[in-house]
Parts: C-alpha cells; sequence; structure tokens
C-alpha cells in the first residue's frame, strides 16, 4: 500500500522512469540477471525519506 502523503503523479512518473530505464540497460548491456536488479530495488526501497535534506524539491 502506498503511502498517502506521496503524489500519484509523482510514483507514476517514477515508475515510467524505472521501465524507460530498464528498457535501455537491457538494449545497451544485455540481460541483467534478475538476482540484480531484485536486491537493487529492495535497496531503493529501504531507503530513509529524506524531506529535510531536500525539501521536497528535486535535484540536479
Amino acid at each position: 500500500m502506498m503511502r498517502a502523503d506521496v503524489s500519484p503523479d509523482h510514483v507514476a512518473r517514477t515508475m515510467i522512469a524505472a521501465v524507460l530505464g530498464f528498457v535501455a540497460q537491457q538494449s545497451l548491456f544485455g540481460p541483467a540477471p534478475v538476482e540484480v536488479l531484485r536486491d537493487g530495488l529492495r535497496a531503493l526501497m529501504s531507503m530513509p525519506d529524506d524531506h529535510a535534506a531536500t525539501d521536497g524539491s528535486q535535484l540536479g
């Protein structure tokens, strides 16, 4: 279940970016082992929420 304070638009954009990045990676470097993708996604999902440092703005 998603947190209520996260915009559905932000989630959708992130999912689209992840899929496009996955497709580009597959095209450029070939298939990646499922364990690499699984472990990387789990690591990203377990990152602490750091709104204080970014103030909710985009990075870069």
